[in-house]
């Protein structure tokens, strides 16, 4: 099957405070559908991951140290 890939699964991926990050690292890594996503799907990412992390609603280890 063929899957379009939004950019909250990529976020959930690469933060593993979020609370589907377990869920979305099995979506992405297993299985056997063909992942889809777009150009503007990874600027989206891009843009939110590079962010200050005080603005870009992911979570940090110096977040929750805090």
């Amino acid at each position: 099957m063929n899957i379009f890939v939004d950019t909250n699964v990529f976020l959930a991926a690469t933060d593993p405070h979020r609370q589907s990050h377990q869920a979305a690292l099995t979506f992405l890594q297993e299985g056997e559908d063909t992942l889809f996503m777009s150009p503007q799907i990874l600027r989206e990412y891009l843009v939110v991951a590079t962010r200050l992390s005080a603005v870009n609603g992911l979570t940090t280890v110096a977040t929750f140290n805090a």
